[in-house]
């Protein structure tokens, strides 16, 4: 093949050149690496392992083109392609610095060097360019970086270029990347429709990414958000979504919403949760954590002073942290009704009987179990998002 090979040592300041791979090479390498990484966030794992191999051939292929490869448009923007999608900056730092590539050309890869070497400045510098006005592939990964960018500071912008990077990069991996980071970007509290829209396009297509664990802690982190959690025509909307998970991803998220049930009072809302748990546990440990949260409930709903030597005598070996927690609040709650503090025999003893409950008000002990268990809510949450 013909060509020069470039070596450029840096400490001597001295650049050579010998025989090596035509320049007309390098987009269409850049080009499959796309297209592996692609299939790889379909699930196909001979294109995973593909992958760094591709890498690796684009890396010795780099310091084999001519200096005059780096005044072509084409050349420029596949080097920026390649960085933005995870390609290593040192052989193109070493060519950037060198000067071979245009005046006109530089910005774009300077920005994009700046961003594969993880530079303060980057995210500014990579602003200024529109993504609409490159080709898909390109336009697709600078529109992908950009809303990443400004995720948490301007949520809105951030949507719109997150969304302008799945449109010009349908079914790829700017697309999966792009989901998960507008998932994070969009208020389920305020938006949970194009929450949604976002999920259930992710379970769609790529559940079998090696990056799907990152959608998954997303998806908790919505299921347990209080407008979702609270309002059952909301959270159907991504029940079918959480089907579409691991067992073992299911088993969490539905204890989890367990927990939240039990935590306000919810008693039926977490028994039927733990009905759909239950179809998802396959071994013993799952089936006794779900036995445990069943007694929980039963306690509480039960609500009388005997319930709370029930739940002390749980085995806790097959019990996560939370599933303890859980547990010991609840029994917590319900030891009080063998010693009431002095304030309840106060209350007690004012009236001549105690006041009757309603149709529509909680009975007493469910209202107590609800405030002790709120008191826990946010370590609860804090330990479930780990």
């Amino acid at each position: 093949m013909r060509g020069r090979l470039l070596r450029t040592f840096v400490a001597a300041g001295v650049v050579i050149f010998s025989h090596g791979v035509h320049a007309v090479e390098f987009p269409d390498m850049v080009r499959d690496l796309n297209g592996m990484q692609n299939r790889m966030v379909m699930g196909d794992e001979k294109a995973r392992e593909n992958v760094a191999r591709q890498f690796d051939l684009i890396e010795r292929t780099i310091m084999t083109l001519e200096p005059e490869t780096w005044t072509e448009e084409k050349n420029v923007r596949a080097a920026a392609i390649y960085l933005l999608c995870g390609g290593a900056p040192t052989n193109l730092r070493e060519i950037f610095d060198a000067k071979f590539v245009s005046d006109e050309l530089s910005p774009l890869l300077e920005a994009a060097l700046r961003y594969a070497e993880g530079q303060d400045e980057a995210a500014a510098k990579l602003m200024d360019f529109d993504a609409r006005h490159f080709p898909p592939i390109l336009g697709g990964h600078l529109a992908l970086v950009q809303g990443g960018s400004v995720i948490g500071s301007d949520n809105a912008r951030a949507t719109a270029l997150l969304d302008l990077a799945r449109l010009l990069m349908p079914a790829s991996l700017v697309e999966e990347a792009a989901l998960r980071r507008e998932i994070r970007a969009v208020d389920p509290e305020t938006d949970a429709d194009k929450v949604s829209a976002l999920v259930n396009r992710y379970v769609a297509k790529y559940t079998a990414s090696p990056y799907a664990q990152n959608f998954w802690t997303e998806l908790r982190s919505i299921v347990f958000s209080p407008s979702i959690n609270a309002d059952a025509e909301l959270l159907a909307k991504f029940e079918g979504a959480i089907e579409k998970a691991s067992t073992d991803q299911r088993l969490d998220i539905y204890l989890l919403l367990s927990r939240r049930a039990i935590l306000n009072g919810r008693l039926g809302e977490a028994a039927s949760k733990l009905d759909k748990a239950e179809q998802a546990a396959d071994n013993p440990q799952a089936h006794k954590r779900i036995a445990t949260y069943r007694n929980i409930v039963k306690s509480l709903s039960k609500g009388d002073a005997s319930s709370a030597s029930n739940l002390q005598d749980t085995d806790l070996s097959a019990l996560t942290r939370e599933d303890s927690e859980m547990l010991k609040i609840a029994s917590g709650v319900l030891a009080r009704l063998e010693k009431p503090a002095e304030t309840d025999r106060h209350a007690i003893g004012a009236s001549a009987a105690a006041p009757e409950v309603t149709a529509n008000e909680e009975p007493p002990i469910i209202a107590s179990a609800r405030v002790a268990l709120e008191k826990s809510d946010e370590l609860l949450k804090r330990k479930t998002a780990q």
